[in-house]
């Protein structure tokens, strides 16, 4: 249904918005360094308004991260030119991740949000300034017009290299 959607908001001059509180999907799912042998752990939860995410960040057998990531969708964002995220996050500042491949090793783009302190916050970032990194190095390019064509995934993951326990909410990620 979620594919669905986004499919008849691609095809509209609307903004396409990605609303927890209004829509409920199971689609959104917790991936830590544990893939690598790391330590740290995150869940996600679907709460009444929000998408809720919390976990620990731990650097124990040279790791350090905790994400939460969509389904694989096709996402032609190249006829938007911002996303806006409302959230709120404590002891962590957080990363919107943007997915051209599929392989975790070739590059991603990634809009930064910083920590809130658990107030609500609304940040707008022009899609052209989204930074590429590769493997958590940042490479000085920007996302270009065809990658925005081809979007495979939206992710949110911690950002800021630190050990401990963290807590996020998102309330919605839009599309301009």
């Amino acid at each position: 249904m979620l594919s669905y959607l986004i499919l008849v908001l691609l095809m509209t001059d609307e903004p396409m918005v990605f609303d927890f509180g209004a829509e409920k999907t199971d689609s959104w799912y917790a991936l830590t360094d544990r893939v690598m042998g790391g330590r740290s752990n995150g869940q996600v939860d679907l709460g009444e308004d929000v998408l809720r995410f919390e976990g620990e960040v731990s650097f124990k057998n040279n790791s350090g991260f905790s994400s939460v990531r969509g389904e694989h969708l096709p996402l032609d964002l190249s006829e938007y030119s911002t996303v806006t995220v409302r959230y709120r996050v404590r002891d962590q500042s957080l990363t919107l991740n943007f997915n051209h491949y599929y392989e975790w090793y070739l590059p991603n783009y990634k809009a930064f949000l910083p920590n809130t302190n658990m107030e609500w916050s609304t940040v707008t970032v022009p899609l052209a300034e989204l930074q590429e990194y590769r493997v958590g190095r940042p490479t000085g390019n920007t996302i270009d017009e065809e990658k925005l064509r081809r979007i495979l995934r939206l992710g949110i993951m911690t950002a800021d290299k630190k050990e401990g326990a963290f807590v996020a909410e998102i309330d919605f990620i839009r599309f301009d």
